[in-house]
């Protein structure tokens, strides 16, 4: 059973890495992985993922799964963040 285990994380670290995924081993079948600037754990025992500083879990199908919601999340993140950066600077152009 051990075998079967480090087979599949290493299968997940090689896609990580092919990914070119910052990663970080928490534990056995916990990763923290750095992705467009925000941190993700991901257990891969699970299909889980959170976004670090959340409580929320989320469910993926296999490590891609996994990569290609948190791009998705990092992309949808960064354009609420770019709207509210402009909304500011609107805002205290109104000011001035």
């Amino acid at each position: 059973m051990q075998a079967t285990n480090s087979t599949n994380k290493n299968t997940v670290e090689n896609i990580f890495n092919d990914a070119r995924i910052s990663y970080q081993s928490r534990g056995q079948w916990l990763y923290l992985c750095h992705i467009k600037g925000k941190e993700f754990y991901y257990s891969p025992k699970t299909g889980k993922w959170r976004v670090k500083g959340n409580r929320v879990w989320k469910l993926s199908e296999e490590p891609l799964d996994f990569l290609r919601q948190a791009f998705k999340y990092c992309s949808s993140h960064n354009n609420d963040q770019q709207t509210k950066d402009k909304r500011i600077a609107i805002e205290a152009k109104v000011r001035t």
